[in-house]
């Protein structure tokens, strides 16, 4: 949880230079809907309870993902969510940015693909299918 919350790729988030426009606090589930309408996001859902971890992106928020829903094997039981907001010239990039994502997190978190980890932390990242190098 700690290297989520002080952004673990904070080269990212130079304002003139880099990909993200915005990384968002930590929400709960329960406030979903008000950030249904986010564009061109790198999200991450938390199950607290289970120490579970999911990465994706989306091009729509809302539309990728649904609260109370199994989310590519992540349980229907995530109770909170935050995102990264892609700026719009980089959008095209979003599968890349995804897989990069996961795979410094699958290096530093157990994870579901039994890819070599670091196993830091009690979480353990669920997502399963993302490219092999």
């Amino acid at each position: 949880m700690r290297l989520a919350d002080e952004g673990v790729f904070g080269w990212l988030f130079e304002k003139e230079k880099y990909l993200i426009t915005r990384s968002t606090d930590w929400f709960r589930a329960k406030d979903f809907r008000k950030h249904a309408n986010a564009v061109n996001v790198i999200y991450y859902l938390a199950n607290i309870k289970k120490k579970l971890l999911y990465i994706g992106k989306a091009n729509v928020l809302g539309r990728r993902v649904k609260p109370g829903k199994v989310h590519q094997g992540m349980s229907a039981d995530w109770d909170i969510f935050k995102y990264d907001i892609v700026k719009p010239e980089f959008s095209k990039l979003l599968e890349r940015i995804e897989d990069h994502s996961i795979r410094s997190c699958a290096a530093i978190l157990s994870n579901k693909k039994k890819y070599p980890s670091l196993k830091i932390g009690d979480y353990t990242l669920v997502n399963r299918n993302w490219k092999s190098l």
